[in-house]
């Protein structure tokens, strides 16, 4: 991350996440080492985006995102699409409430975060997410 930075960046992006434990281990070796460098760190803008359908979670870990089992079993705990989507988008917004909590109060308002629409088909899903964040998480910055 640092030396991204030095080479301009003026913010870093993860990739879509659905756990923040790898994230957390990152954020604390990036803080070290802006320590030891004397620098500030940059603002992290973290990627989520409710998964649709098994096809949507297949086609996400094709790409590289790691969707760990029990959030798997928890989200496809029946096959109604509309739950399967409403529980995921609950999942990644009690996900960020259990990150926030510990991570801004260290860290200050160095997060942001960013939705992605994986999939064009299922355009209102993504379109009520983005307000459930926007509603949840607007506020937070501010603090």
């Amino acid at each position: 991350m640092v030396e991204k930075e030095n080479a301009g960046i003026s913010y870093h992006v993860t990739q879509i996440l659905y756990e923040t434990e790898g994230l957390k281990t990152t954020l604390q070796h990036y803080k070290n080492l802006s320590q030891e460098n004397q620098s500030v760190p940059k603002r992290v803008i973290i990627g989520v985006t409710p998964i649709l359908d098994a096809k949507n979670c297949n086609y996400l870990e094709s790409l590289g995102v790691i969707i760990p089992s029990q959030v798997k079993d928890k989200i496809f705990s029946d096959n109604n699409p509309v739950r399967i989507c409403e529980r995921s988008a609950g999942y990644v917004i009690e996900m960020l409430d259990r990150f926030f909590d510990t991570e801004f109060k260290e860290n200050g308002k160095k997060f942001g975060i960013y939705t992605e629409s994986i999939r064009h088909s299922g355009i209102s899903a993504y379109t009520d997410f983005f307000f459930k964040l926007r509603e949840r998480f607007s506020g937070f910055a501010k603090e």
